[in-house]
């Protein structure tokens, strides 16, 4: 698995269920307007809060990357 540095925020905890870590990129162009830690965000039609924006790494996929816990995949 892959680590990310967070640059605001923070990382999963083993309690978050309904959480995301966003990309550097997301956070500033994904979106009609800048995106933060503690926002609400829909994904796979839940609703989820932002927890962490991750450091960019210059690596547009990471940047523009969005992680979920695994439970909101099943």
């Amino acid at each position: 698995m892959r680590t990310f540095d967070i640059a605001e925020g923070r990382s999963f905890s083993p309690s978050d269920r309904n959480a995301a870590v966003i990309g550097s990129r997301i956070a500033v162009e994904g979106f009609s307007s800048k995106i933060g830690v503690r926002s609400k965000l829909s994904i796979l039609g839940k609703d989820v809060r932002v927890i962490g924006i991750m450091k960019p790494t210059g690596d547009q996929n990471d940047d523009s990357g969005i992680l979920i816990p695994i439970e909101m995949m099943r």
